[in-house]
């Protein structure tokens, strides 16, 4: 059994190939899975409050402060290192301006 759910951020960072600071609205979607046969994969308030602890830490910051390089695809590594005491298996972190997302299953990792 699966479950996921949606959250939402504001940040903002620059890139090497955008130097200016700009921000995004973002959207991370956190799937959690089990193979036991319980009632629930995670109950709904434990999953959010931890993921909402997470969300605090990059909402309407500066994330350059918190991460080297604030790509869609380190923001969804660091999402995967802050949560992985839940039983995870994907991170997706959508730029919904833009159409796109990008979907982590936490199988490669990527220096801090």
């Amino acid at each position: 059994m699966k479950l996921a759910k949606t959250y939402n951020f504001d940040a903002a960072h620059k890139l090497p190939d955008h130097e200016s600071v700009h921000g995004h609205s973002y959207e991370v979607e956190i799937m959690l899975e089990s193979h036991e046969s319980g009632d629930y994969v995670v109950p709904m308030d434990e999953m959010d409050e931890v993921v909402k602890a997470a969300i605090a830490q990059v909402n309407n910051i500066y994330l350059n402060s918190i991460m080297k390089m604030p790509t869609m695809e380190n923001i969804a590594r660091w999402f995967w290192r802050e949560l992985e005491d839940l039983p995870l298996v994907q991170i997706t972190i959508l730029r919904p301006s833009l159409k796109m997302r990008c979907i982590y299953d936490g199988k490669e990792k990527a220096p801090q």
